[in-house]
């Protein structure tokens, strides 16, 4: 090997010794030392293991290729002072109105700054640098559950309820914390510590859909589009793509991070004629990034800790009475009503001022509500009353006050998702417990016949399956009405310690569906890595065939999925067995175009020879 792989070797190298540690405070860089963060980490990876889940640094969001590509990628960007990029105009919004911002932009996004007032209290301080610091954070939130995700809207997406800590234990990730509408106790505990000027004053009006961001360096989240939208930045550095066009395609291979690799540096804003795609912007703390209805975006975060905080959408446009709701403006909520005598108003989504109090957790709005007569069960276009939203944000004192007040919260089987349901997929184990206490059942079946221990192993943890399983007697091999369990859900979203647990309570590992689809063929489809190794751990049945006599090295062949493909082999699968139309994974592949997987099949058939 020559000296320039070999050095390029010592850089991956150097980089997965990174990744195991948690950075320092300072946060600057993927190689910071551990200094900062060691104890944060080491008791939340023990915590983890001590409920049989593995350390979240060696199944979620340890090193692997894919993220070393993209942290490469992310240092040549910083490397050649990317840090200074932005394609974007920026805008100075000190004492502006917003019909003269949308007067200077004409429909462009831009960076706004001076949306923070200097004399803004709370967290940010007087430098105005960030309004935390990693080690700050972890120590005021870091025993805080919350939602984390993979950046991806496509077949790949996976979810899974993680501590902050446990989140923000190492400098780099694949993994993203996004939420929404208050989700979580973190959104309005984050909100409440920056002060009452956590919204800017021109964004006032501007928080239909509240949301707060946070991740680590190398995440990502690939392209999208929205409602209208600002992202105030309180730490780190995150690179915006934005385009009016199709992102996915613009950018190299739809990475945000790995198409930063080959991007230079520029001083300053394209003209207003300058008409090339996409925009690139880097955001520092204190700026916020603002882009108007359905314009694709992509992100990627620059640095180990990277937080933000915006909204959504308007709520000028919104019945006065849900808007004083979503507010929680108890003054002029009780004059509407006096002067109205309206209290149950539905908007086009269904919802009642009731649902817009209890979504945001707003429980003077709410008591007021209810005091004046709102339907107790009225439900959304989701099936939702209030106390099934309150339910799933994990919100223990709001649920309770509706149950008290007569808010159903268990029902019979069958129809939308039960109360149950949502607590168990966001990982609310006090809910689950007061649920049950108040009659609901942990083996509630929905419409399709799926119980809240399916939606835990599709987007919770590990810890809220036991919890089903052990605590509240849920059946480990639960079966909905299209034969689907609890494994099937967790195999197609690549929850290794779920399938884990499942398979050490004597779930079947090869158990099938309707369709004759086991786990491994979800696992092999969906590209599930970790999943996939569980199951051939515990198991099972590499030949299983589903419908068509489909296999799952043929699933993973006519998907293109080369890594899983290599351990399909290696597990034994025959690259030459036929499905029910008589096609070999090689031919299925070849007919999708797959020349890494028809290489490496054919490499195989010849080795056995």
């Amino acid at each position: 090997m020559g000296a320039a792989p070999l050095a390029a070797a010592g850089k991956r190298v150097l980089l997965l010794s990174a990744l195991a540690l948690g950075a320092s405070d300072s946060g600057k860089g993927a190689f910071a030392s551990a200094s900062g963060s060691g104890s944060a980490s080491s008791s939340s990876s023990g915590s983890s293991q001590a409920n049989g889940k593995e350390a979240v640094g060696a199944s979620k969001i340890g090193a692997n290729r894919y993220l070393l590509d993209r942290l490469e990628a992310v240092e040549a960007f910083l490397g050649r002072g990317g840090s200074r990029r932005c394609d974007l105009p920026r805008l100075d919004a000190t004492g502006l109105t917003w019909t003269e911002v949308t007067q200077r932009l004409r429909g462009r996004p831009a960076l706004l700054r001076g949306l923070v007032s200097e004399t803004a209290g709370g967290r940010w301080g007087s430098d105005r640098n960030a309004a935390w610091t990693r080690k700050e954070f972890i120590e005021e939130f870091g025993g805080q559950y919350v939602k984390t995700n993979n950046g991806h809207f496509d077949h790949l997406r996976s979810k899974e309820v993680l501590t902050v800590a446990e989140f923000l234990a190492n400098n780099a990730s694949e993994w993203n914390l996004f939420l929404a509408d208050h989700a979580y106790r973190l959104q309005a505990d984050v909100s409440a510590a920056l002060g009452p000027d956590t919204i800017p004053a021109l964004m006032q009006g501007f928080d239909a859909r509240p949301i707060l961001s946070l991740g680590s360096k190398g995440s990502s989240t690939r392209s999208h589009r929205h409602a209208e939208t600002w992202q105030l930045l309180l730490a780190g550095l995150k690179a915006w793509w934005i385009s009016p066009g199709d992102l996915e395609k613009e950018i190299s291979g739809g990475q945000p991070c790995a198409a930063l690799r080959h991007e230079q540096a520029r001083r300053g804003p394209r003209s207003e004629g300058d008409q090339k795609v996409p925009w690139l912007c880097v955001q520092h703390p204190g700026e916020a990034v603002y882009f108007g209805n359905n314009f694709p975006h992509a992100t990627c975060n620059l640095e180990p800790f990277v937080l933000g905080l915006g909204a959504q959408g308007r709520t000028e446009g919104w019945i006065p009475l849900h808007r004083a709701a979503h507010q929680n403006d108890t003054a002029t909520l009780q004059r509407i009503i006096e002067e109205t005598g309206e209290v149950d108003a539905v908007d086009q989504e269904g919802s009642s001022a009731l649902h817009r109090a209890a979504a945001m957790g707003h429980l003077a709005a709410v008591s007021l509500l209810v005091s004046a007569g709102a339907n107790l069960r009225s439900k959304d276009r989701e099936g939702k009353n209030a106390a099934t939203m309150a339910a799933e944000r994990g919100d223990l004192t709001l649920l309770r006050f509706l149950s008290d007040a007569g808010t159903p919260v268990k029902r019979k089987d069958g129809g939308r998702p039960h109360a149950v349901h949502w607590a168990a997929l966001s990982g609310h184990k006090p809910i689950l417990e007061f649920l049950v206490a108040q009659g609901a059942s942990p083996h509630a079946r929905d419409e399709k016949g799926t119980e809240p221990i399916h939606w835990a192993g599709m987007e919770s943890n590990v810890q809220t399956v036991s919890f089903l399983a052990k605590e509240l007697g849920a059946n480990v091999s639960a079966t909905g009405h299209g034969g689907e369990k609890p494994m099937h859900w967790a195999a197609g979203v690549g929850h290794a310690s779920i399938i884990h647990f499942l398979l050490e309570e004597r779930a079947d590992p090869s158990a099938a569906d309707a369709r004759g689809t086991t786990a491994l063929h979800f696992a092999a489809a969906q590209d599930r890595f970790e999943a996939t190794e569980r199951l051939l751990v515990g198991r099972a049945d590499l030949g299983a065939r589903a419908s068509g006599g489909v296999q799952p090295i043929h699933a993973a062949a006519s998907l293109g999925h080369a890594r899983m493909i290599q351990v399909l082999l290696d597990a034994r699968a025959s690259p030459k067995s036929m499905d029910g139309a008589k096609q070999t994974p090689a031919k299925l592949a070849a007919d999708a175009g797959h020349a890494a997987v028809l290489e490496l099949l054919a490499s195989r058939v010849r080795a056995e020879l």
